[in-house]
């Protein structure tokens, strides 16, 4: 199982790949054409020509995932443009959000380490909901245009 972690990097190909390619074909595509090491523990991010699948590439330590997503209709409108880099990095937030067929550019992450309850009009807390929060709360929201 793969886990996406906010530290783990993640870098989308520009380019189209060859989804014929399996594992050793797009490692092959990670050092020669990304000029990137696959054996780095870099997650990477090809789609095909037509924009209706995905395939991802991992070095865990012990071997290579291979994942694939294909959508059953529609296609991934956002992927990443450029003149000048082969790839483009994003954050976990927004590779989740890129599999979900959303548009991890406009995927915002909030960090909240506090939150104020107030039941009583006042601004007061009732001693039901007076404490303290334990965990740090992440939020992902997607604004969609």
């Amino acid at each position: 199982m793969i886990q996406l972690t906010p530290h783990m990097r993640i870098l989308v190909a520009v380019e189209p790949a060859d989804f014929r390619k399996g594992i050793d074909g797009l490692a092959k595509v990670c050092r020669e054409q990304l000029r990137q090491d696959p054996f780095r523990g870099t997650l990477f991010v090809f789609r095909n020509r037509r924009a209706t699948s995905i395939k991802s590439l991992l070095y865990d330590g012990q071997g290579f995932w291979m994942c694939q997503k294909r959508l059953s209709k529609g296609r991934f409108n956002w992927w990443p443009q450029s003149s000048s880099s082969t790839t483009q990095t994003l954050e976990a937030h927004q590779l989740g959000v890129l599999l979900a067929g959303g548009n991890p550019a406009a995927a915002i992450r909030l960090h909240i380490t506090g939150i104020l309850f107030t039941d009583k009009c006042d601004g007061t807390m009732s001693a039901a909901i007076r404490g303290k929060i334990k965990d740090d709360i992440e939020v992902v929201i997607n604004i969609s245009p």
